[in-house]
C-alpha cells in the first residue's frame, strides 16, 4: 500500500468508525462527553505502558478503553448525586484525568516518542508509515488495521442493537417497560466510543476524534429526521470531510488533523444554512411564506367587509395600503398575488373578491373560530 493510499485508508476507516456511533451520542446529548473521553485516553495509555511495556503490545488498547469507561461511570455517578450543576462534573473530571496523564508521561516515560501534543493533534502522516509486518510481509499501516477492526465492531453493534438503541434514545420509559436496559445499552455504546477514541488517537489526535464523532452526526441530523438515514449521512459526511481535508492539507502544506476538522466544521455550517428542514434559509423562506399567506388572508377579510370591495376614485391599491397600513409596494405585491391565485379581481377603481376568494375567507374564519378562546362551536 502506497503512502498516500495508507493515509486515505486510515482517514476513511477512522471517519466511518466515529460517524457510525456519533449520532447516538449527539441524540443522547452526550457530545461533550466525547471531549472528556478523548482526554482520559492519556492516563489510560500511561497505565497500559506500565502494564504491557510498549506500544507494540496488542492489548495496549484495553487499558485506555477501561480507564475511559471507568471515568464515564464516575461522571454518571456524580451527575446522579445532583450536587453539581449540569455538566459541571465534566469540567472537573476530564482536566484532572488529562493532567494525571501528562504527569505520568513527563516523569516515567519521558523518552518515548509520545507527548500531550501528539495526543491532542495526532499525526496521520506518521501513522501511515508504521506498517504491520506478519511473517516478514508488510500488510498495511497498523493504524488502518486497528481502525478497520474497530469499524467492524461498531457496525456489528449498531446493526444488532439498532432497534433497541433507537427505542432507548427516543422513548427510554417504553424501553424499560419492554424489558430493555437503556443504561446498559448506553454503557455498551460508551465502551465502543472509548475503544474508538483509543484506537484513533495516534493517527488523528483527540481533537479530530471529537470532530469526527460530533460534527458529521450533527450535520446529518440537520439533513434528516430518520435515524437510519442520519447514520448513513453521518458516515458519508465523515468520509468526504476526512478525505477532502487531507487533500486540502496536502496542497496547502498545513496540519492534516486541523484541516480535516475545519472542513467538517464547514460542512456543519453549510448544513445550518441550507438544511431543508432546520436551515437558516429554509426557516427564512418559511417565515416569508407565512407572512405572505397571512397578508393575503388579511386583505381578503378586509375586502369581505365591503360589499363592493375597495372602491375609490383613484388607484384602489392606494386605498388598501392606507386602510391596512401597509407599504404601497407590499400592498401591490399582495394584491397581485391574490389576483394570480384567483381570489380577487381588479379594475381601474376597485378590487373585489371572487367566489373563490369568498370561500378562502370562510375557511379562514372557521379556522380562527376554532383557535380563539370562546369562539369554538
Amino acid at each position: 500500500m502506497s503512502f498516500i493510499a495508507g493515509i486515505i485508508a486510515i482517514a476513511v476507516t477512522t471517519a466511518a468508525a466515529c460517524a457510525i456511533v456519533g449520532p447516538f451520542l449527539v441524540l443522547r446529548r452526550q457530545g461533550l462527553l466525547t471531549e472528556a473521553l478523548s482526554h482520559s485516553v492519556l492516563p489510560g495509555i500511561v497505565l497500559g505502558l506500565v502494564l504491557f511495556g510498549g506500544f507494540g503490545h496488542p492489548l495496549l488498547i484495553l487499558a485506555p478503553a477501561g480507564v475511559a469507561l471507568i471515568m464515564v461511570l464516575f461522571i454518571d455517578w456524580l451527575g446522579n448525586t445532583r450536587r453539581l450543576a449540569a455538566q459541571a462534573e465534566l469540567g472537573l473530571v476530564y482536566p484532572a484525568m488529562f493532567s494525571i496523564g501528562v504527569i505520568g508521561l513527563s516523569t516515567r516515560f519521558r523518552g518515548l516518542p509520545l507527548s500531550e501534543h501528539a495526543i491532542l493533534v495526532g499525526d496521520i502522516n506518521f501513522a501511515a508509515l508504521t506498517n504491520e509486518v506478519v511473517f516478514g510481509v508488510e500488510l498495511a499501516p497498523r493504524a488502518f488495521l486497528i481502525m478497520l477492526a474497530i469499524l467492524t465492531l461498531n457496525v456489528l453493534f449498531v446493526s444488532i442493537f439498532f432497534k433497541e438503541l433507537k427505542l432507548a434514545i427516543f422513548d427510554p420509559e417504553l424501553a424499560e417497560a419492554s424489558g430493555l436496559s437503556p443504561k446498559g445499552l448506553g454503557t455498551g455504546l460508551l465502551l465502543l466510543v472509548s475503544t474508538t477514541i483509543v484506537g484513533a488517537f495516534q493517527a488523528v489526535g483527540a481533537v479530530l476524534v471529537v470532530a469526527l464523532l460530533v460534527a458529521p452526526a450533527a450535520t446529518a441530523i440537520l439533513l434528516s429526521a430518520r435515524l437510519g438515514r442520519v447514520i448513513v449521512y453521518s458516515v458519508g459526511i465523515g468520509i468526504v470531510g476526512a478525505v477532502l481535508g487531507f487533500w486540502i492539507a496536502y496542497e496547502l502544506d498545513s496540519a492534516t488533523s486541523g484541516t480535516m476538522t475545519v472542513v467538517l466544521g464547514g460542512f456543519f455550517l453549510l448544513a445550518v444554512l441550507i438544511s431543508p428542514r432546520r436551515g437558516v434559509v429554509a426557516r427564512a423562506l418559511a417565515h416569508r411564506r407565512r407572512r405572505i399567506v397571512f397578508a393575503e388572508n388579511l386583505l381578503l377579510l378586509c375586502l369581505s367587509n365591503h360589499e363592493t370591495g375597495a372602491v375609490c376614485e383613484g388607484d384602489p391599491v392606494d386605498a388598501i395600503s392606507d386602510h391596512i397600513g401597509w407599504d404601497l409596494r407590499f400592498a401591490r405585491r399582495i394584491v397581485r398575488k391574490c389576483r394570480s391565485d384567483g381570489f380577487v379581481e381588479q379594475t381601474a377603481n376597485s378590487v373585489v373578491l371572487t367566489e373563490r376568494g369568498g370561500q378562502r375567507v370562510h375557511e379562514w374564519q372557521r379556522f380562527l373560530s376554532k383557535d380563539l378562546p370562546g369562539q369554538g362551536g
